[in-house]
Order: C-alpha cells, then sequence, then structure tokens
C-alpha cells in the first residue's frame, strides 16, 4: 500500500505483535500498513463519521483483512472497551480535537496502553494534556511530508512534568535532541513575529498594545529555545 511518509512515520511507532485502535482512520490506511508489513494480527479502524468507515470498509475487504481489521462507527474512544487494545493511534487531528478524545476517553487509559498522537496543531497543549492524565512522552519526532512540519508524540503511562513553558510548546525531547527540523521551525517563525512586529509599530491601540506584548513574549520563548540549540 502506497501511504503517506507521514503515515508510515505514525505507523513505524506501533510494537509488533501490538493490538491497535486507529481512532479518526478515514481510509484504514494504517491499520492495512500495518497488516502488510506483519507488524500487527488484529486492528480496530474507528471513525466518528459514517462515510469513512464505509470507505475503510472497503480497503480492508480490497486487502483481504476482514478477519483481522474490524471496523468500528466511534465518537472518539467512546466504543472501545478497557483493555481491548494496548495502542491507541490518533492522528491528522487538531490538537484540541485530541485533547477531548483523551479526557472524555480517560477510563481507557490504562496501566498499558501506549499513545501515539500526531496533532496538527496546538501541540503545546496536547504536551500538557498527557501529562493531566498521568503519561510520560517517552519519544517525539519533526518531520518533513511535502514542505510541512509534522510532530508525532509517543507516551506511555507515568509521572512526568516539564520545568518549562518552553518545553512544552516546543518539545523538551526535540530541545534536548537540537533537532535541525524545530531549529529552520523556530528561525522561520522568529523571523515572521518580527516582520510583523515591525508593521504593527506606531499603532496606538490598546488591541495593537495587546498583540505587541503577545509577540514579544513569543520572541522571547523562541530566544530561549534557541539558545539551548
Amino acid at each position: 500500500m502506497d501511504i503517506s511518509y507521514r503515515l508510515e512515520k505514525v505507523a513505524s511507532k506501533v510494537d509488533k505483535g501490538a493490538r491497535v485502535a486507529d481512532i479518526g482512520t478515514d481510509h484504514a490506511y494504517i491499520p492495512i500498513y500495518l497488516m502488510l508489513n506483519n507488524i500487527v494480527e488484529y486492528a480496530l479502524a474507528m471513525d466518528v463519521r459514517k462515510g469513512p468507515i464505509e470507505i475503510a470498509k472497503r480497503n480492508i475487504q480490497k486487502y483481504q483483512f476482514v478477519d483481522k481489521i474490524e471496523t468500528r462507527l466511534s465518537d472518539g474512544l467512546e466504543k472501545l472497551a478497557p483493555n481491548e487494545v494496548d495502542t491507541i493511534i490518533i492522528a491528522g487531528m487538531g490538537g484540541l480535537l485530541v485533547n477531548k478524545i483523551l479526557e472524555n476517553g480517560n477510563h481507557i487509559l490504562s496501566n498499558n496502553v501506549k499513545l501515539i498522537l500526531q496533532p496538527q496543531s496546538e501541540i503545546g497543549l496536547v504536551r500538557h494534556k498527557v501529562h493531566e492524565l498521568g503519561y510520560k512522552i517517552e519519544g517525539e519526532e519533526i518531520l518533513i511530508d511535502e514542505d510541512k512540519n509534522y510532530n508525532i508524540i509517543v507516551a506511555t503511562k507515568g509521572e512526568q512534568k516539564y520545568e518549562t513553558e518552553a518545553e512544552y510548546l516546543y518539545g523538551k525531547i526535540l530541545i534536548d535532541q537540537k533537532n535541525e527540523i524545530l531549529v529552520t521551525e523556530l528561525l522561520k517563525k522568529k523571523s515572521k513575529l518580527e516582520n510583523i512586529l515591525t508593521a504593527l509599530q506606531g499603532r496606538e491601540t490598546n488591541k495593537t498594545f495587546q498583540r505587541i506584548n503577545e509577540i514579544n513574549l513569543d520572541l522571547q520563548i523562541i530566544e530561549e529555545v534557541l539558545a539551548c540549540l
């Protein structure tokens, strides 16, 4: 199966022999890829919408995995039973939706459930939520696919807290690794914010002052991170 580099990297975080639930499965690409590569023997392809579930069913039939990949219409983890799987994948959604799914499905997150998360936005808030739910981030990666950056977070049960907001915003593991993609991303963001700041100079409104203060705070955090890289 020809899947995107992003989804391939998400799938690479699954342990061999795992029982996987792919939340928001869409076309069931990840479960099918895992089967084709003999990584798992059972997977759940779950989605809140009937349309994607029907597409997933057709793809599963095409690759002859009807007896190994089960489709399930579910709002997040709602239709997932405790201890039914040991790995949960949530990929390709906004960070706020990822957090909502995790919060509403907290009863599923037992000691042996591994989380593989690939939020499209609000990544710092996802890191906060992972810690709030009693999980530790044991791995994180940035990849580039079709000129876009994507973060993959791997978390397991355990207590962990980051010391600074910068570590939540940009990822302690990535900062400690002096990740080159993160460096490039921060330099681009720094340049963009500085240009906005220049454009705002001389505009004397409460809204402008508030925006300038926000940008200066963002720049301060970026400089703090860049100093460590």
